[in-house]
């Protein structure tokens, strides 16, 4: 097998896409960190816009796509063996390398900008929709709260009351240049405890 590891500096951002076109396959190792359970590592979207089979540890949402999708292999955090097995097979095997990067190559469509933000474009041209579909919501039984959580529910419906109730009386002198500011405010209000 011709191969060969590269070592160097980080490669700046917008030459990424060189030095990942012209690699066999991408690894990308954590440590056992809630950051890396919770977070979504944005990197291995690169290697699936360039077709890149990936070897990475568990641990995130995009190291059990890999594993569902056959796009490369997942390891355990910390198993060095596991680690190097995974390389060498993966630069062994070339159908292996290229079935997974084709794998690879199609998990980029899932992962577009245009797809990913769809959801929230839709939610943005009909507010309306959302705001009925929150409204259907059942309530938590007050049962399940405790006591204290019971009082702060009541405290603030009683402030979201008070700010509706004045909003509503300056919705009366909106032409009144002095007040406009005071009822924007309080609209504002209104809102922000409403959420």
């Amino acid at each position: 097998v011709d191969s060969a590891v590269v070592f160097g500096n980080w490669a700046p951002y917008d030459e990424r896409g060189k030095y990942l076109l012209e690699s066999d396959m991408g690894v990308i190792a954590t440590k056992d960190l809630a950051e890396i359970r919770l977070s979504f590592r944005s990197r291995l979207l690169d290697h699936f816009w360039t077709g890149l089979p990936t070897i990475t540890t568990d641990g995130d949402v995009l190291a059990d796509v890999i594993r569902e999708s056959d796009a490369g292999v997942t390891v355990p955090v910390g198993d060095v063996d596991a680690m190097a097995a995974a390389m060498l097979q993966l630069a062994d095997d070339r159908e292996l390398r290229e079935r997974q990067s084709r794998n690879s190559h199609a998990l980029a469509d899932r992962y577009r900008w245009i797809d990913n933000v769809a959801p929230l474009a839709r939610m943005a041209d009909t507010p309306t929709r959302w705001r009925a579909i929150r409204a259907e919501r059942p309530l938590r039984r007050q049962l399940d709260l405790s006591e204290d959580t019971q009082v702060l529910l009541l405290h603030r419906r009683a402030m979201i009351n008070d700010y509706q109730r004045v909003a509503r009386l300056f919705h009366f002198v909106g032409n009144n240049r002095v007040l406009r500011p005071v009822a924007r405010f309080v609209k504002r209000k209104v809102l922000r405890i409403k959420d």
